[in-house]
């Protein structure tokens, strides 16, 4: 039931320093700069709590760290977090990137990917909301599902509840002799069949996901191909994953998870918020994370949505859609 771990591929590779500001049992704060890196406001970058290393986003880094200070949020495989530590579930992970967001500074601008963009729109609502918290100055939401039932996957066939149900009988107790024998999870074995599937779907058919396994995976790093990124997989928590599938997936977050005191308040009225979708996203296709200019209207600051063109879901943070046409469109929200 137990795979191998893959190892993080250090983004000091790209010639980035990095120092650790923030450690808990469940995650680590990086900050990764260059030596002759501009005098900027950080960016903090929160990547999906989806049983994938950082390092599948390390392209996003390795771009924006030139320009600028990156703070990357970097969550611990749970096979490595002591029961002691106590149960990690979807409020636990709000928490974390508020804790990122106050370490950051004022003036921080944050980036949340895929299923990222979820808990960093929380978390920044929750600060807003905090007069004693910083108040993110923008939010750039890539491919998440703010509202998976605005824009239903094709795939989605499967009710949520029934998914739920099969999660839960697929859990398990991480063995002696890992730091977190005991503590329930969703195995990475189990993650590594559920990603072969999508795999055996995808590669066979025209598109951005047979062109991401055909070609190399990012331009920064030519010899590491998109299938080594894609299968560098980490356990999930068991109980964040339940509490994720039913709150965000199987029951409308419109009428749920985001009835937030912050959001009738228009905590985030004055915060720029960029939502970028891939018009071939299979996995968070376009209208979810609009949703987020929806649920925060404001007539003080911008609300952009753009949508790029024959992308699909990894093209959003990777290889030469994010280089060409993704990544100018961030550092225009990020410094304009």
């Amino acid at each position: 039931m137990y795979g191998h771990l893959e190892p993080h591929v250090p983004l000091e590779l790209h010639g980035l320093r990095k120092e650790t500001v923030l450690r808990d049992p469940f995650f680590r704060l990086d900050c990764y700069s260059t030596s002759d890196c501009p005098d900027r406001s950080p960016v903090l970058v929160v990547p999906p709590l989806s049983g994938h290393c950082s390092w599948l986003i390390r392209d996003v880094v390795a771009s924006l760290a030139f320009e600028g200070p990156v703070c990357l949020l970097d969550w611990v495989n749970p096979r490595f977090v002591s029961e002691h530590a106590g149960p990690f579930g979807l409020e636990a992970s709000f928490r974390a990137v508020e804790q990122c967001i106050n370490a950051s500074g004022p003036e921080t601008a944050v980036i949340g990917i895929c299923q990222g963009a979820v808990t960093v729109l929380m978390a920044a609502g929750r600060c807003a909301a905090n007069q004693s918290s910083p108040t993110p100055r923008k939010l750039v939401l890539i491919g998440g599902p703010i509202d998976p039932f605005s824009s239903p996957r094709k795939d989605a066939y499967i009710n949520p509840s029934t998914l739920r149900a099969l999660v839960k009988m697929s859990l398990v107790a991480v063995p002696w002799p890992y730091p977190g024998r005991g503590r329930i999870v969703f195995p990475l074995a189990l993650r590594a069949l559920a990603l072969a599937g999508y795999a055996c779907f995808g590669v066979p058919v025209p598109g951005p996901f047979r062109d991401n396994f055909l070609r190399q995976f990012g331009a920064s790093d030519p010899f590491i191909p998109f299938h080594e990124v894609y299968a560098t997989l980490v356990d999930l928590h068991g109980a964040w994953l339940l509490e994720t599938l039913e709150k965000v997936f199987a029951d409308p977050p419109m009428e749920g998870l985001w009835r937030e005191p912050w959001v009738a308040s228009g905590a985030l009225a004055g915060t720029d918020i960029v939502a970028i979708e891939g018009e071939l996203d299979d996995i968070a296709p376009p209208g979810q994370t609009a949703a987020a200019l929806t649920l925060c209207a404001s007539s003080k600051a911008a609300r952009e949505n753009p949508v790029i063109p024959g992308a699909g879901h990894f093209d959003l943070f990777s290889g030469p859609l994010w280089q060409d046409r993704v990544a100018p469109i961030v550092r225009d929200a990020l410094h304009s």
